[in-house]
């Protein structure tokens, strides 16, 4: 098991990209030699769902984070259809569904399998009644929940309306952010995932490679643009990151700093004490920003130490707009 951080040459990829843009070239790569991806997309009213796309001209809905259960229909199906034509597939999805998927179709020389490293899967009813609760008076047209405008260890999540409005949340002060991260809003399952990277059924794992750890690498500077982890899972996988290497600038590190950086890699969230009482008491009013602020709000510290970061980083924006005037 060998393991790596690194992000895409192409620097528009990498600015959409939640993290360092490497799935975007795994995809086109099996894309251009005539192959189909299937990964997590929106649905006209943006529930997330597993699709398949044949063309660069559809990928770009699969690419980012999605911070919700996607709806797996019958793309296993599907999937096998596909494979029987000799064609490959790239699936890409959490680790319990790349292991549903493998214990499904088995091994299979066409099949490509990519593992997100993965905190918890949110409930996908949360977050169509958060939705619902947003656009009471304006139509969505996008969903980003890695913005990477103020910066990759600064994103947010962001909402866009037909009205020209845009919603931009830090983390750290949106509800469903709130819930997701505090370990609330996740399936009861994920609490004790059997799928961690030492059990993966992937070939490849992707997550990110955190500020932190990017600073003890030699050649990886942070410039705050986004930085993939890949762990190579495979004979499979190493063959695809070979055909990389000229699309990508990428590091060999030691396991055990990734680890140290990632840690749902290897473990599992703790689930709250009081999770049932924050259950109970969002299915009494459907309110995600009230039961948010009584179980999971930031503390004042934390607010603080987030208002003075946005301060120094408005500064920075401001400097370099004046430099680039």
């Amino acid at each position: 098991m060998e393991s790596y951080v690194g992000y895409c040459n192409d620097e528009n990829v990498r600015r959409i990209s939640s993290s360092g843009g490497l799935f975007y070239e795994i995809a086109r790569m099996v894309i251009e030699d005539g192959g189909v991806v299937c990964a997590a997309g929106y649905s006209c009213n943006f529930e997330v769902y597993h699709r398949l796309v044949d063309s660069l001209e559809n990928l770009d809905d699969c690419i980012g984070s999605k911070y919700v259960q996607s709806n797996i229909q019958d793309i296993f199906y599907k999937i096998e259809t596909i494979l029987g034509t000799s064609k490959y597939v790239l699936f890409v999805g959490t680790p319990c569904q790349v292991a549903a998927l493998r214990k499904y179709i088995g091994n299979n020389h066409y099949l490509i399998l990519i593992s997100l490293a993965c905190h918890g899967v949110p409930s996908p009813y949360v977050w169509c009644n958060y939705l619902r609760k947003i656009s009471e008076h304006h139509k969505i047209n996008k969903v980003n929940f890695r913005c990477k405008d103020r910066g990759w260890n600064n994103y947010r999540l962001s909402i866009s309306f037909d009205s020209k409005k845009t919603l931009s949340y830090p983390r750290i002060l949106d509800p469903y952010m709130r819930a997701f991260l505090s370990d609330y809003n996740i399936r009861p399952s994920c609490y004790g995932c059997n799928h961690k990277y030492i059990n993966s059924e992937a070939d490849i794992i992707l997550g990110d490679a955190w500020g932190g750890g990017v600073k003890s690498f030699a050649m990886i500077s942070d410039d705050d643009k986004g930085t993939s982890l890949i762990i190579i899972n495979s004979s499979k996988g190493e063959k695809i990151f070979e055909s990389l290497k000229d699309v990508i600038f990428a590091e060999r590190i030691d396991i055990d700093s990734a680890i140290t950086h990632n840690k749902y890699l290897l473990i599992s969230p703790c689930m709250p004490p009081n999770r049932s009482s924050f259950w109970e008491q969002y299915r009494l009013n459907i309110n995600l920003r009230k039961v948010s602020k009584v179980f999971c709000s930031a503390s004042y510290k934390t607010k603080l130490t987030y208002l003075r970061n946005e301060l120094k980083l408005g500064t920075r924006m401001k400097t370099l707009l004046n430099v680039h005037k």
